[in-house]
């Protein structure tokens, strides 16, 4: 399962998102949310620089069916995007920067 410690291990290196590049500057968690913070750290046209990103996961409520699937929610502050994810994408970090990647540029 995702922790804090397997997102930190993890090789990813920056993110490119529109010819931007992000770098992960910080992994939190308060209660039952993970939130993670980015860093725009190369831009062109340099104007885009010192921009952050935040992005929340987040236990969704729903109502399971037989099976127990449990649904979590990503969602960026910045840009107000969101997007559930369940458990066998939680259990790669790799697989979870992927779809960060993508709440963050917006698609």
């Amino acid at each position: 399962m995702l922790t804090i410690e397997n997102i930190l291990k993890s090789k990813v290196g920056p993110l490119r998102i529109a010819g931007e590049k992000w770098e992960l500057m910080n992994v939190q968690t308060a209660s039952d949310v993970y939130q993670f913070v980015y860093r725009c750290i190369e831009a062109h046209p340099a104007g885009g620089l010192l921009r952050e990103a935040v992005v929340n996961l987040s236990r969704k409520h729903t109502m399971v069916l037989a099976g127990g699937a449990k649904v979590y929610e990503l969602k960026c502050v910045t840009n107000g995007k969101d997007r559930l994810v369940g458990t066998p994408d939680l259990k790669s970090p790799d697989l979870l920067l992927r779809i960060i990647l993508r709440v963050i540029e917006g698609s």
